[in-house]
């Protein structure tokens, strides 16, 4: 049928996936535009289950939340700007976070967005993400302390996205340890005034 190699054309291999990526009429339909797993935010949110919280922060600016162009599943990094402390920085517990979805000020998800009469979408005033109660805190603390900014890191393939979710634990992981370390010095510190 001189289609391009990699098309799939077995109906079978398509039925009960999920699309990746926005799909039109008479799209080839390649394995990279498929998953086995659903990536609403209502979907996501089955899936916790303790280690995981989702948390939403407000969208400061226009620029803060990527100009509205963040999707469920891509993988951001978090710019924190400290009034306090008036630096910036990416913590480096927050380097890779996964987006489960962007909500408009109406309560609509972006995967929920219907286009105004004019053909423009209602802009995102929140931003949820995947986290650890650890990153949690954070993120309450960054965002009553300063701003926080989303950096596009990746978008794309489920399997890509894991790794960089898999080297943010090991951060957490080193971090954690780091803070155990910590607490058991401090414990050990004798008060000679006292």
């Amino acid at each position: 049928y001189n289609l391009p190699e990699g098309v799939i054309t077995d109906k079978e291999a398509v039925v009960g996936k999920y699309a990746t990526a926005d799909l039109k009429k008479g799209d080839y339909l390649f394995a990279s535009k498929l998953t086995d797993t659903a990536d609403s935010a209502d979907e996501v949110f089955r899936t916790l289950d303790g280690t995981r919280q989702a948390r939403s922060i407000t969208i400061q600016s226009f620029a803060g939340g990527l100009s509205g162009k963040l999707k469920n599943g891509d993988i951001v990094s978090l710019i924190v700007y400290t009034n306090d402390e008036d630096e910036v920085i990416i913590p480096e517990a927050l380097q890779y976070m996964r987006v489960i979805t962007t909500t408009t000020a109406n309560g609509f998800d972006k995967d929920e967005l219907i286009p105004n009469e004019d053909g423009t979408y209602e802009l995102p005033t929140t931003l949820s993400l995947l986290v650890t109660p650890m990153q949690s805190k954070l993120l309450a603390k960054y965002e009553n302390a300063g701003k926080i900014h989303a950096t596009l890191v990746y978008r794309g393939d489920a399997d890509k996205a894991k790794e960089f979710l898999l080297k943010q634990d090991l951060i957490l992981e080193e971090l954690k340890i780091d803070e155990e370390e910590s607490e058991k010095a401090n414990e050990g510190e004798v008060d000679v005034n006292g």
